[in-house]
């Protein structure tokens, strides 16, 4: 669910806890490589 939604959304006009989803994206895919 999860990755899908940020998936969905653009990469640069969103924010998740004032980080954009291209930078929670970049550590939500280092996480799951450890």
């Amino acid at each position: 669910f999860f990755v899908t939604t940020i998936k969905e959304l653009p990469d640069k006009n969103f924010g998740i806890g004032g980080k954009t989803i291209d930078k929670v994206k970049e550590e939500y895919l280092n996480n799951q490589k450890q």
